[in-house]
């Protein structure tokens, strides 16, 4: 028996969480569905019709029903393909004493999805989100949340650039900018297919995490999409919008096509941060208060001018009027070019 939050759940625990799990529940997973949590609560949305198409323990849905204030959602239908996960989401529904605003079904998640229409859905599948993310849009209400996570990794952060590109029909990049390179691919990737379907998104919440990648998003009606591609010089490790080719008489690296707006909407993830407390919340709110594309390694920063002694990363951050970002623990967000904060960082180590 497991308790998560308000939750009791039978359900057995693997090390490593494989497609070949008869019932999915991944413990590490339990921060996403904290803030998936937090979000819906400061968003303070009333009668919400849910969809959890890849249900797994139901753990999700049993957490919405028991921490979310009670208005906040009007039924939950929650769906699993396989038949042991069906009835373990019985059997978990039993244990916490649930029998109401929830429909339980077993189908394939896409055909689920072309059920009806919702006010929330949560994609959160093993690996790549792609083959939902069409019937998603088509049932999502507008105005209507849909979160996405992604989990695969490799494709979104440069290891599998093959894969990316056949996936997310994007190139990526293998350097110290990989995870918000990856997350605004992710970002990007939904926002070009919501343009499919006539309509457009807009980021509330985003971050990675460990193995995935998340995004949190109103689906509107048609509009503008902040999308482009950004770049990076590996000799000055200068970064930028757009698809500069060449600086310091080098080539760059360009990725994208990415999303180029804010991750998310400061002032909800602000208020997300006051519910959880959590430290990564806390630094996630820089990013998301942050309009700057990319990010400094400082640590390859100081490795490539030879500086013998790097001051504290918060130091320098203030210094330069800049940010930590929880996408690099070595990582300052900010605009200045490279020139510019070697002088700021000699002068915050003449201080030592």
């Amino acid at each position: 028996m497991i308790t998560e939050g308000k939750a009791k759940i039978a359900a057995k625990i693997e090390k490593i969480p494989t497609r070949k799990m008869e019932v999915f529940y991944n413990p590490v997973m339990k921060l996403n569905r904290d803030i998936s949590i937090a979000l819906l609560t400061v968003l303070n949305e009333k009668n919400l019709v849910v969809a959890d198409p890849l249900a797994g323990s139901g753990v999700r849905a049993i957490r919405f029903l028991k921490e979310l204030p009670k208005r906040t959602i009007k039924k939950i239908y929650v769906n699993d393909r396989s038949s042991t996960a069906v009835a373990s989401i019985k059997k978990n529904l039993k244990i916490n004493k649930i029998s109401k605003k929830i429909i339980i079904s077993q189908k394939d998640a896409n055909e689920f999805l072309k059920l009806g229409k919702f006010d929330y859905i949560d994609i959160d599948p093993f690996g790549y989100p792609g083959p939902f993310i069409d019937n998603a849009f088509a049932a999502i209400n507008a105005g209507g949340i849909l979160a996405v996570t992604a989990t695969d990794t490799a494709a979104l952060c440069g290891s599998a650039r093959k894969a990316c590109i056949r996936k997310y029909k994007a190139v990526n990049s293998r350097n110290w900018m990989m995870h918000e390179t990856g997350l605004r691919i992710l970002i990007g990737w939904a926002a070009r297919k919501a343009e499919e379907y006539g309509l457009r998104i807009q980021p509330l919440l985003s971050y990675s995490k460990e193995h995935y990648m998340r995004t949190f998003c109103y689906v509107l009606k048609k509009g503008k999409h902040e999308l482009g591609f950004s770049w990076l010089c590996s000799k000055c490790l200068s970064f930028g919008i757009g698809r500069k080719e060449i600086c310091c008489k080098g080539k760059t690296t360009i990725s994208g096509p990415l999303w180029t707006g804010r991750i998310g909407k400061p002032a909800i993830v602000k208020k997300v941060n006051k519910l959880l407390q959590e430290k990564f919340i806390s630094t996630l709110l820089l990013d998301t208060e942050s309009k700057v594309v990319g990010h400094y390694d400082l640590h390859e920063f100081a490795s490539r001018h030879k500086l013998p002694n790097l001051p504290p990363l918060d130091e320098i951050a203030l210094e330069i009027k800049g940010s930590r970002t929880h996408f690099n623990p070595h990582g300052i967000k900010t605009g200045k070019k490279p020139a510019e904060l070697l002088r700021i960082i000699r002068k915050c180590a003449e201080r030592q």
